[in-house]
């Protein structure tokens, strides 16, 4: 199937191609993506000004631009979402618009954010035994017994001057019930 193209709709001198690509159509150029800290790629776009000054420049979300080109607007409230996880991916099968909550929720099913607590697959007591840890600590229970009744290791239990186990307070748990 054969690229398509659409015009941006935010500024007329740029198309924007469902495969992802930024084309200047003054110059004649496509733009070379930079990927930004958290994965993403972006563009800068350069705003035409009134005759003497200079352009503005604005840096741009591809995926954005993309979904905003071929998808409409943005609705209130919503974002868009990689459906494969891949922020590099901006082909415009591969966005859609979904609110926040489901798009973290798709995020998490992806694997692409962490799961905290009990659920993460990393966590070795559950929410009730690091609760019932931390009520012997504020009794002044010692580390050692602690660890010896709940069969956990001792930096489980251990405070950092807190009070609170760092089991309950960084999630750093090393034993499952």
């Amino acid at each position: 199937m054969k690229e398509q193209w659409q015009t941006l709709p935010a500024n007329s001198q740029y198309e924007v191609s469902d495969q992802g690509r930024v084309w200047n159509r003054e110059t004649g150029h496509l733009l070379s993506p930079g990927k930004q800290s958290k994965g993403y790629l972006s563009v800068n776009l350069y705003i035409r000004q009134p005759k003497g000054k200079p352009k503005k420049r604005k840096c741009h979300l591809v995926h954005r631009l993309v979904a905003s080109a071929f998808l409409g607007p943005c609705p209130k409230n919503l974002s868009v979402n990689h459906k494969d996880g891949n922020k590099t991916n901006n082909q415009v099968s591969n966005l859609e618009y979904l609110t926040l909550s489901d798009n973290i929720r798709h995020a998490m099913q992806t694997g692409l954010i962490g799961v905290h607590g009990e659920k993460n697959n990393r966590a070795t007591i559950s929410r009730s035994k690091a609760f019932r840890i931390l009520i012997c600590c504020w009794y002044g229970a010692k580390d050692r017994k602690i660890s010896e009744s709940y069969k956990v290791k001792k930096h489980i239990v251990s405070t950092s001057g807190t009070g609170v186990p760092r089991s309950a307070s960084t999630g750093t748990e090393t034993e499952r019930d």
